[in-house]
């Protein structure tokens, strides 16, 4: 593959490099060819081509043609990822020569760069900061610990991971830019992708938390969960506007509902019950669940309160007290639970 040579020539590469390598070998060689400071004649098709090499690698990343490349070593492109980036390149060249008109200070600012520099300036970071805590937080937090004992121990740690620190520190820089951190700390912070992720997080924890210390039955959660889901995706197509993200929407209006009914809730009642936990077949025998039945099946219908995820506190249990109240909105929920031991 002569163009393939062609392409780490470019970034300055050797063939054996790491995507993390080509990211950074990007960005050295994205500023010295920019047409802004590459006063050469063939500026614009050396800053084009370099724009054409790193999609190339990009591009095979984003497929995982190889094991290499899922576990952080060499590319390892073969012919036929050749092939397959042919039908791309005419576009990451149309790209490239968009960027390459760009005042610098702009093009930099793209997305298209940032996706080179964010997340790789907190490795940096955090591979730095790594290795320095091995070299010198082991053997200090040892010897605080364990005294001279600590002190080996530290030490022979740092000697184990020798090949972990010493590669870091080799061909990382020494001098942390802070301001570089920073500007990629805000601009993942501003990623929609990272709050909406984090939203998605939230919503799951609303529903495990408060859902389920709700007596409502698991069936009637998922069906209200569903219907909103299906309600939201239905104005969405009829709106034709996509961007209300049915998935996000349906579970924040439910969790609001649980929120209000739960955070607005009145009048205690302690309800106290004698359980038996429940049991499950494992390989060494039956093991018994933090999911309880109440004397008598109370609230047998009702799934979530009666299923708990601190075994210690149960262990020697055989009764449990319920602090109950009712929700904003007339569903009851359980705001307390203690577990007893009977005399």
């Amino acid at each position: 593959m002569e163009v393939l040579e062609k392409y780490y020539r470019v970034l300055g590469l050797d063939e054996d490099a790491t995507f993390a390598e080509v990211k950074v070998a990007y960005r050295k060689q994205a500023k010295k060819l920019h047409p802004q400071f590459n006063k050469s004649p063939s500026a614009q098709e050396d800053f084009v081509f370099l724009n054409e090499a790193y999609e190339f690698f990009l591009n095979q990343k984003a497929r995982k043609s190889s094991k290499a490349q899922r576990s952080g070593k060499s590319l390892e492109i073969n012919e036929k990822a050749d092939s397959e980036w042919q039908a791309e390149v005419e576009r990451a060249r149309e790209r490239a020569a968009q960027f390459a008109k760009m005042p610098y200070e702009n093009f930099v600012e793209s997305s298209f760069y940032k996706t080179t520099e964010s997340l790789s300036v907190i490795a940096d970071f955090l591979n730095i900061s790594t290795a320095f805590f091995l070299v010198f937080g082991g053997p200090s937090i040892g010897y605080l610990w364990k005294g001279v004992y600590g002190l080996v121990g530290g030490l022979i740690l740092v000697f184990v991971t020798t090949p972990l620190w010493a590669k870091v520190l080799i061909h990382k820089p020494t001098r942390i830019d802070f301001l570089e951190l920073g500007k990629a700390i805000l601009q993942v912070l501003g990623s929609k992708v990272l709050w909406l992720s984090l939203a998605y997080l939230f919503n799951f924890f609303i529903i495990v938390r408060i859902g389920f210390r709700t007596f409502i039955p698991l069936w009637g959660l998922f069906a209200l969960l569903g219907g909103l889901i299906a309600g939201i995706y239905g104005l969405e197509r009829k709106l034709k506007n996509y961007k209300l993200k049915a998935w996000l929407w349906g579970p924040a209006i439910l969790n609001t509902f649980l929120l209000l009914n739960f955070s607005l809730s009145s009048h205690p009642v302690v309800e106290s019950y004698a359980f038996i936990q429940g049991e499950q077949n494992h390989q060494y025998g039956r093991q018994k669940t933090t999911f309880i039945y109440l004397e008598g099946d109370q609230y047998a219908q009702y799934w979530g309160p009666r299923l708990f995820f601190d075994y210690k506190a149960m262990e020697d249990a055989d009764l449990i007290s319920y602090t109950i109240e009712h929700g904003f909105f007339g569903l009851r929920v359980v705001k307390a639970h203690e577990f007893k031991k009977t005399d």
